[in-house]
């Protein structure tokens, strides 16, 4: 049996949509790091992309760990940095040309590359209580979906990029004009059966 944990109500929505049909799902709204889960209760869990928006990391892995059984297994997929990741680095650059940047966050801030850092990741889950902990970079091709210029906008409208343009105020005008730039850069990508845009992910892998 499978339970499906978000916090936010829309993705849980869309997880229910692609799973209809499907028996052995439960879906629960919650935040992982303080919701109360059942004890020694679960064998695997899977998170892609969403353990990096932890306010407390340590306290958030602490508990997942107590969801778990004994020699459970936890695997997680988080974004390396961002210089290896134009999907996030372009719309980025793209809109503090336009704009200027807000201040920078805080180092390791709850975010999209909160995880970027190999040893900063195996650090807290250690402290979380985790053993046989395996972190390691792998490199893809992101395959969005239609032409350039919409995934230019969609890759504008989130991310680091969109909050710089909510940070700095920024107008529909301005936001047009950095979808511009990003639609030119991406271009590069663009194999004429698909836009490829290279990515660098870290895995990783832990016991109970």
């Amino acid at each position: 049996f499978v339970t499906a944990v978000d916090i936010s109500s829309p993705l849980l929505s869309r997880a229910k949509e692609r799973a209809m049909g499907v028996k052995n799902v439960k879906f629960l709204k919650a935040d992982a790091q303080i919701y109360g889960f059942d004890a020694n209760s679960y064998d695997r869990v899977i998170s892609r992309f969403g353990v990096m928006f932890f306010d407390d990391p340590i306290a958030a892995f602490t508990n997942i760990a107590h969801s778990m059984k004994p020699g459970g297994k936890m695997v997680f997929a988080a974004w390396a940095a961002l210089d290896k990741n134009p999907w996030f680095e372009v719309p980025l650059r793209a809109a503090g040309e336009i704009l200027g940047y807000p201040p920078a966050p805080e180092p390791r801030a709850a975010g999209p590359m909160a995880f970027e850092d190999r040893d900063y990741v195996r650090d807290i889950l250690q402290q979380a209580g985790w053993r046989d902990i395996e972190v390691i970079e792998e490199t893809l091709s992101l395959t969005p979906q239609g032409h350039v210029s919409d995934i230019a906008t969609f890759a504008t409208r989130v991310g680091p990029g969109s909050r710089v343009i909510d940070a700095m105020n920024g107008t529909e005008a301005d936001a047009a004009r950095i979808e511009a730039i990003v639609a030119d850069r991406f271009g590069i990508f663009d194999t004429g059966t698909g836009v490829r845009i290279p990515a660098v992910l870290n895995i990783c892998r832990a016991v109970k």
